[in-house]
This record gives structure tokens, C-alpha cells and sequence, in this order.
């Protein structure tokens, strides 16, 4: 398996802590109910903000914009099981899932 999914709890709102590759990261997930979205946070293993307000929208690596910030070695990546279930609060953890991938892994989904 090239991927893990991260553990998420239904309606994930919360903080959840990760080790990913070698790096600790706590993340910080919430739904704006305004836009009907997904936000992220990603904190260092000492709770220091390292990216705020990240949006999480399928289909792409999250931290594509910040490789070069070395803030988590590898990619995040929203897949969803029925288009559009990202912007419901209840469907995160359940058929939508967040995926992170070592870096130079390919990840491809049908």
C-alpha cells in the first residue's frame, strides 16, 4: 500500500495527532458552514502552527504549494466515495477520507 488513511471520526472536527514518515504532526480540522468547507491546520509536534486555513477540496495534493516549506515530507489528499460529500460536515471520516502518500509516490484512484 503506497497511502495511509488517517483515521478520522465522522463529522472529524478535532484535533488529531499523526506520525507521518518521520515527522510528528497534529492536525486541526474544521467545517466553515459560510463557504461549506473543510479547513486544515498542521502543527509541529510543540503545537507551533507550521500552515492555517489550508482548504481541503478532493482531487489534489494538499501540500503541493508547500513542498518547499519541508513541513511534512510526502502529500495530503481528500478522496471522496460520492462527488460533492466534501462539503457535507458529517461525511468527513466516513466517505470522505484524508490520505497522506510519501513523497515520489504515485497515488492514483479510478
Amino acid at each position: 500500500m503506497n497511502y495511509f488513511i488517517l483515521p478520522l471520526v465522522p463529522s472529524g472536527e478535532g484535533h488529531f495527532k499523526f506520525d507521518l514518515g518521520n515527522t510528528s504532526v497534529e492536525l486541526v480540522i474544521r467545517f466553515n458552514y459560510t463557504i461549506k468547507a473543510w479547513s486544515l491546520d498542521i502543527l509541529d509536534s510543540n503545537s507551533n502552527l507550521l500552515i492555517a486555513g489550508l482548504l481541503m477540496f478532493p482531487g489534489f495534493d494538499l501540500l503541493t504549494w508547500y513542498s518547499d516549506m519541508q513541513v511534512l515530507v510526502g502529500g495530503l489528499l481528500v478522496v471522496e466515495q460520492t462527488p460533492g460529500n466534501y462539503q457535507l460536515p458529517e461525511q468527513l471520516g466516513s466517505t470522505v477520507q484524508l490520505l497522506w502518500f510519501p513523497v515520489g509516490t504515485p497515488v492514483v484512484f479510478p
